[in-house]
């Protein structure tokens, strides 16, 4: 029976460094940072990569005899290892904390406070970019366990000094419901950004909460030193 080489996995880990892996010892993953295919000259994969920027990762597994494996390939946004909540409307604390949303686990969510006095939308997250950047859209990944708090139209704001913000997008994510996957949404332009403000203005189903188990950024790669 010939050999069977896995799809190799690619994630950015909470430090920001990209990881790949295999479920069972594999003789070598091999991959290219720059778009092209992934051969047995590729970089081979030793440690994980340092390497914040937005990037295109592709990656397959090497068996014996220079057998190449079916082909990974991951579109990884911004690490969010500068990121920080600046402020935050509503958290269900200490569980499903605002921090939650920028933790790069899908696992975890901000869930708005529920309960005694559970506050009507809208409900915002403002998050500090640590630098300025210059983005070309957003991206919102819905809770994975449940559908409270999904939200059904949105409002994002942008600033560079933290007091003065500006509208950025407005809109509704279509059919999220039957398909809670990460939605990605681009700007009319690119904007130059330090401070980012997602606004649930509505839950699909029409209740007070707003939930996210990622909120991320599109952001234009800066040269990788």
């Amino acid at each position: 029976e010939p050999t069977r080489l896995e799809v190799p996995t690619i994630t950015r880990a909470k430090d920001g460094k990209i990881v790949m892996g295999a479920d069972s010892p594999v003789p070598a993953i091999h991959y290219t940072l720059d778009g092209s295919e992934p051969t047995t000259s590729s970089l081979r994969y030793t440690q994980p990569i340092a390497h914040p920027e937005p990037v295109l990762v592709r990656a397959r597994v090497v068996g014996d005899a220079a057998l190449l494996g079916p082909e990974a390939e991951a579109s990884l946004d911004l690490a969010k290892t500068l990121w920080r909540v600046r402020s935050v409307s509503s958290q269900q604390t200490p569980g499903e904390r605002a921090e939650h949303a920028i933790d790069g686990d899908p696992t975890t969510i901000w869930h708005t406070r529920y309960g005694a006095r559970t506050p009507k939308p809208p409900h915002q997250v403002t998050i500090d970019l640590g630098e300025e950047r210059t983005l070309l859209g957003f991206t919102y990944l819905p809770r994975q366990n449940g559908g409270n708090g999904t939200v059904g139209r949105y409002r994002i704001a942008v600033s560079l000094d933290g007091q003065r913000f500006a509208s950025a997008a407005t809109g509704e994510f279509g059919n999220i419901t039957r398909s809670p996957v990460e939605q990605r949404v681009l700007f009319e332009a690119p904007v130059r950004v330090r401070y980012l403000r997602f606004g649930a203005l509505s839950e699909v189903n029409g209740n007070a909460w707003a939930s996210a188990a990622e909120i991320g950024v599109i952001a234009v790669p800066q040269p990788h030193e």
